[in-house]
């Protein structure tokens, strides 16, 4: 700008932001099998506009609708909610992953004992009476007293003998690479 031959400037300035924001957002789970009670063993990664990523697994815009005693399969979904504050926006990204959750036992109980406590030499133990219940971490019951197995009972030898009653189930699916 010329004024009276001379050159005068003048000078604005304009203060702009630019926002880096979450383009996507990816949940790895490490198991898809969980036991009644167990938290969600996964990782979650935010990938930014630039291209930047993180690890948001702890992050407090990350929530799941995960129920740890809803057993059976269920789809979980993880949300991860980013406010934009500048441009007065939400910036919400979805993954979903199914997952499985299993009861598990707790303890067995003898509930009702053995009939017979006496016996001569070379009778076989008389299981009759005997009812063994197992109960699960979800507070389920069922009776197991036909899966038991019975040990500590020798009568070929006199004398008094503390049985074990065992009662195992075959968990073979908890911890499972899947």
């Amino acid at each position: 700008i010329l004024k009276n031959g001379e050159i005068i400037d003048h000078e604005q300035t304009i203060t702009v932001e630019v926002i880096n924001y979450v383009v996507a957002f990816n949940v790895i789970m490490n198991k898809s099998t969980y036991k009644y009670g167990d938290e969600l063993d996964y990782t979650a990664e935010i990938t930014y506009a630039n291209g930047e990523t993180a690890d948001a697994t702890t992050s407090e815009n990350l929530s799941t609708n995960y129920n740890n005693e809803q057993l059976g399969e269920q789809t979980v979904e993880f949300k991860y909610v980013e406010n934009l504050e500048l441009v007065e926006e939400t910036n919400e990204l979805t993954a979903e992953v199914v997952v499985n959750v299993i009861d598990y036992i707790t303890a067995i109980e003898i509930t009702s004992p053995l009939s017979k406590l006496e016996y001569q030499i070379g009778e076989e133990i008389n299981l009759e009476g005997l009812v063994v219940t197992a109960n699960y971490a979800s507070g389920a019951t069922k009776d197991v007293t036909s899966d038991v197995v019975l040990t500590g009972f020798d009568s070929s030898v006199a004398g008094t003998y503390e049985i074990t009653v065992t009662y195992t189930e075959n968990l073979t699916a908890v911890g499972e690479e899947n």
